[in-house]
């Protein structure tokens, strides 16, 4: 998976800027050594997702939901897509359909991941 750990590390050192924390505060909050807290923020690794659980408590919101959002191949717009599918599904929208087939067949030449070209693939 391709991701901005330098954005997502700026993002939580502002959440935590805006809380009036310090490294030390959320470390007592969470659990999580200072240490690795410091390090996710500067970007350096990819944190777990039990430690973005336990950082969620001190930062006052889901972290392991802000993570995917940064990813470098962001498939927020496969989702928007797939919403639409499903309610023209449910409201027996079938004839523009093919407005949503060509969105995808769009979408799958710039989606790198494996994951989400397997689940575009499936839903044409």
């Amino acid at each position: 998976m391709d991701l901005n750990l330098i954005s997502f590390g700026e993002a939580l050192r502002n959440i935590r800027g805006e809380l009036a924390l310090t490294l030390d505060d959320v470390s007592e909050l969470s659990g999580i050594n200072s240490e690795t807290i410091r390090r996710i923020e500067l970007g350096k690794v990819i944190p777990k997702f039990e430690t973005l659980e336990l950082l969620s408590l001190a930062y006052k919101q889901d972290l392991n939901a802000m993570f995917l959002k940064y990813r470098k191949d962001d498939c927020s717009y496969f989702y928007e897509i797939k919403n639409r599918l499903e309610r023209k599904f449910d409201g027996d929208e079938f004839d523009t359909l093919y407005i949503e087939l060509e969105e995808l067949n769009n979408c799958i030449k710039h989606i790198k991941s494996p994951f989400y070209k397997k689940l575009i693939e499936q839903l044409i």
